[in-house]
């Protein structure tokens, strides 16, 4: 059964009475290069003038939208709060170098803090990304895309490498596969949302704990989710983890952004 939730973020919380674990950090993963998650940035909350903490992950859209999970939006006054991004490296506790303010979040309006249902959110910049990378936009499914059973994907965070353990500062991987939606909910003895997508590893001890929610599940570098939740202690088998899929809201992501959205065999955002 899922464990009472609480927001993986330093200071802040959903509520008490949540029902569900949320799993922002990677456990046992390997060490990744810039040039394979150019797209991947850190949310950061704001500690003092000099300090910010890495709280959730994010994907960029382009140089003024960042996509994320809803429950990482809940602070009262997000424009404190910080993006840092083109890094594998992130200035936990420090400024950092390449970082924007937020300007704006959106979350999803049927977003349930309690199921995590809609587990979606969007945030608008104080100023452009400065990037120099040349794919440095996430690639997004098309509305209709389905991953079935056994699909190799692939998480990405800097997420804790354990339960109990620090963040990790250096970007981390993990090899997962989909699983479907009644094994993912047989396993959980929860229900599962039709807009979730469930992937993990056969065996576990490998994939996300607190720190990593916000982040991409990837297939064939297509952002297919976001990390929402999972079981604790941090991928304990055989609960694989619980993500926001991204297809069905491609129609909200255009819609709250005004971006040119192109449809081809995977959808990039067009400036």
């Amino acid at each position: 059964m899922l464990q009472q939730a609480f927001l993986l973020v330093i200071f802040v919380t959903l509520a008490a009475t949540s029902p569900i674990e949320i799993t922002p950090f990677v456990v046992n993963g390997t060490d990744a290069r810039i040039e394979e998650f150019p797209f991947l940035v850190s949310l950061q909350w704001r500690f003092n003038d000099s300090t910010f903490i890495h709280y959730c992950g994010g994907t960029i859209l382009n140089k003024d939208w960042v996509l994320t999970a809803a429950h990482c939006l809940n602070d009262d006054d997000p424009t404190t709060n910080q993006i840092e991004y083109g890094t594998t490296v992130i200035s936990h506790g420090s400024k950092g170098i390449n970082t924007v303010y937020f300007e704006r979040t959106i979350i999803h309006e049927k977003f349930d803090p309690f199921t995590l249902f809609h587990d979606i959110g969007l945030i608008k910049t104080k100023s452009p990304m400065t990037i120099v990378l040349f794919e440095y936009k996430v690639k997004l499914p098309i509305p209709s895309d389905y991953f079935s059973t056994g699909t190799p994907a692939v998480l990405a965070g800097w997420g804790r490498t354990g339960t109990d353990a620090e963040i990790s500062t250096i970007l981390q991987k993990v090899s997962y596969q989909i699983y479907s939606q009644s094994d993912c909910a047989d396993l959980h003895e929860e229900e599962i949302h039709y807009n979730n997508i469930c992937a993990g590893i056969e065996g576990g001890y490998k994939g996300q704990c607190k720190g990593d929610s916000g982040g991409p599940l990837l297939v064939d570098g297509v952002q297919v989710g976001i990390v929402s939740w999972s079981n604790k202690p941090c991928a304990e088998p055989p609960y694989p983890g619980v993500f926001t899929a991204v297809a069905p809201y491609i129609n909200w992501i255009k819609e709250n952004t005004m971006l040119n959205i192109k449809l081809r065999m995977f959808i990039q955002i067009k400036d």
